[in-house]
Order: C-alpha cells, then structure tokens, then sequence
C-alpha cells in the first residue's frame, strides 16, 4: 500500500481508494504503515494520505520514531496548520511545507541531518529530552544554510503548492527561530522540574526576535506559549515588552501570538481523543487558559476571547466523556456476569481513567454535568441479587472507583 504512495506520481482514484482502505484499516495496520512512511527520505503524497487520519492519530498515540523533518520542525508545532487553515497574512506555517523544506536541508546539511530520514534509532516523539539533544545541532544548522541559499529551489512552487513570495517570508521567519528553538525548549525542560527561566532570559530572546518585525516576534511568543509548562511569567513579561514597543506593530504582537494559540486550541482534535491521552493535554491548556486570565487583568478583550475557548474545549470535553463512558464502560458492562479476570480488570482500568479524565475537564467547566454523569454510570453497575457473588464484588468496586467508598458501601447495604 505504502508503496503506491512513494512513486512519482498518484492519480486521484488511486488516492481515493488508499484513503478507503486507511480508513478502514486495524490499528496495528495503521501503526505499521506510519512507520513506513515516517523512513520514506522523500514522501510526497503519503502526507496527503494520511492527512485524513491525523483525528485518529491522536486517539492512538503511537509511540513514533523521530524522522529528520519531525525533528526539524518539532519546535513549531504550535504554528503549524493544514493549508486549509493557513493565511499569507497569518503567523502560521502551512505543514505543506515541511517535507520540502526538510529535503532540501538534510541534502544540503548531512553532517547536522545524519545518513538518513531517522535521526536516531533511539530518539522517540516523547521524549523531549532526547529530542532536544539531537536538535541542538540540527536547528542551528538549519538556519545557517537556508541563511546562504542563493535563491529560491526550482521546484519549491511545484511541490508545496505556494508561491516563491512564501518561500521568502517562511525561510526568513525560520532564520530567526531555528536559533531560538534549543534554547526555548531547554528552558521548557527544565520547567517541568521546576526550575524556571530567569524573567532577563526570556526579555533578551523577544529582543532578539524584534528587529525581523511584528510577524516573527508573535510566532515565537506564540511558541514560547506553547511549550512553556506555566507560562504566567512570560505572559506578563510578553505583554510589557510589547507595551514598551513604540511600532503599533510591534506593540499588538502579545495580543496576535496569544490569538494564534487560542485559535490552535479551538482547531485541535486532541480533546477528542483516547481519555488518557487527552488528559494531558488538556490540563495545559487548562493552565494557560487560566494564566492567561490571571496575568491579564487589564486586557479585557483578551478574558473574554480566553472564557470563549474555554467554554469550546468544555462542549468538546463533555460531548468526549459522554460518548466514551457509554461505549467503553456502561455498554460493556451490561455483561460483567461473564467477564473474566482480564475483562474485569481492564473495566477498572476504564473507570480510573474516566476519574482522571473528569477531575481534568471540571477545570473548564460543568461540574454537575460530570457528576451527573459519573452517577449515572454508578446506577447502572447497581448490584444485582440474581447475579454471582464475583459479579457483584465486580460491581461493586466498579462503584467504589466512580464515586468513592460510601457510594459502594450504600450499594452493598441495599443487598442486604
């Protein structure tokens, strides 16, 4: 399949008909033929191919070999859109360019890219540490030579679909990220174990960004959002240094980046994803969304604009809990009478991960909605007379887990 992907040209019904199976295919097909296309040096179509299987990407989260251009382009994820969403007068990068432009580094930068598509055979997407060392010499690199490029490549239009002007406007942003990438993400590692960044270091990387103008000053506070643990501090330090910026440009630059983040929230499907591995993601964006409400006291449109996203990742959140404590614990357990050990146990494994899920998503909002919720799926484990003891032990402790030990003690009371 992957290999009618990689050839120099696919017709459209050919293209259809990949797509068809994709979408239909188990998910350790899926997870085979990502691997695939994640070593392919030049992938061509197959990033259209999967394109509509990114939703189902992030329920599955599968556990990824870091490529080249991953690697290259990890620091801006935040920025990067499908086409659809993206903008000449936006401060996105449109993720049609990425393999082109990762292609034409790596061919022109082997001793920073390495021998091949992976970068290592030991370097995965989560683990950031590990990332970070392997970028350290790649992102620096990377602006050096699109920094010396003598002219646009040939071929830049044919492939990406965007104009040579494009070209100019992402390769001049990325001059100016690509050394700010390691040092922004070191300080996000060494956030998460609790040592924050000194409030100078952060002011001198906005100054750094300043002089290249408004566009590229807001895609790194963009970033700096993003990737920032608790970024409260640099809310305020962003908003000053804008303040202090005579350029009306330049001044708006902490309102358009924290625009593009929300933005970013409001299109992401990671709400919609497996329950565990939403969560995360979700108390991030939690945390930001709070900072960003407290550290802008006197920004009133930019409150409301947060309480609106905060209120769309709530509707997300509850239609998500609603579907999945239906389908992967109130439904099956209607047959908890013949369940074996395994079963049983991976219901428990659901049920504390529903917990956790919740206790993340009241952050947002709608705290009866998910009492009432977890109550009713409590009601529907009620213990039954008729049922074997081991049944009704199961239920029980299915109980005890959704709403705590007296909930499964009154259970346990009413049998008697």
């Amino acid at each position: 399949m992957v290999s009618d992907v990689t050839g120099s040209k696919t017709h459209g019904s050919e293209m259809r008909q990949l797509r068809s199976q994709l979408a239909n295919a188990q998910d350790a097909k899926i997870h085979r033929i990502l691997e695939l296309i994640d070593g392919l040096a030049k992938r061509d179509e197959a990033d259209a191919v999967i394109a509509p299987l990114r939703q189902r990407l992030a329920k599955l989260k599968p556990r990824r070999k870091v490529n080249f251009a991953r690697l290259l382009f990890m620091p801006f994820s935040p920025l990067i859109v499908p086409p659809s969403d993206w903008t000449r007068e936006s401060s996105n990068i449109p993720r049609t360019a990425l393999g082109t432009l990762a292609r034409y580094i790596q061919l022109n930068q082997p001793e920073a890219a390495g021998s091949g598509p992976t970068v290592a055979a030991d370097v995965f997407s989560d683990d950031l540490t590990s990332l970070l060392r392997a970028g350290e010499r790649v992102w620096p690199a990377a602006a050096e030579f699109l920094r010396s490029l003598p002219a646009i490549p040939a071929d830049w239009s044919k492939e990406t679909g965007l104009q040579d002007r494009d070209f100019t406007a992402i390769s001049t942003s990325l001059q100016v990220l690509f050394p700010l990438a390691a040092p922004l993400i070191q300080i996000a590692v060494n956030a998460r174990t609790g040592i924050d960044a000194e409030p100078e270091r952060l002011l001198a990387m906005l100054d750094a960004t300043a002089p290249s103008g408004a566009r590229i000053t807001a895609m790194f506070i963009a970033m700096c959002l993003s990737w920032l643990p608790r970024p409260g501090v640099f809310i305020k330090i962003a908003d000053q240094f804008a303040n202090a910026k005579e350029h009306a440009a330049v001044a708006a630059t902490a309102d358009s980046a924290v625009e593009l983040v929300l933005s970013g929230i409001e299109r992401s499907s990671t709400f919609k994803a497996d329950l565990a591995s939403a969560a995360d993601e979700m108390r991030r964006v939690a945390v930001l969304l709070d900072d960003l409400t407290i550290n802008s006291p006197n920004k009133p449109g930019r409150r409301t604009r947060v309480e609106k996203v905060r209120q769309s990742v709530d509707t997300v959140c509850r239609e998500n809990f609603a579907t999945e404590i239906g389908s992967r614990l109130i439904d099956p357990c209607a047959m908890i009478a013949t369940a074996d050990e395994g079963a049983i146990e991976g219901f428990e494994n659901t049920a504390r991960t529903l917990r956790r899920y919740e206790a993340v998503a009241r952050r947002f909002g709608g705290a009866e909605f998910y009492d009432q919720q977890i109550l009713g799926a409590a009601q529907s484990l009620t213990p039954r007379r008729d049922e074997t003891a081991m049944a009704r032990v199961s239920r029980i402790r299915l109980i005890e887990i959704l709403r705590g030990s007296d909930a499964a003690a009154a259970a346990m009371q009413a049998l008697r």
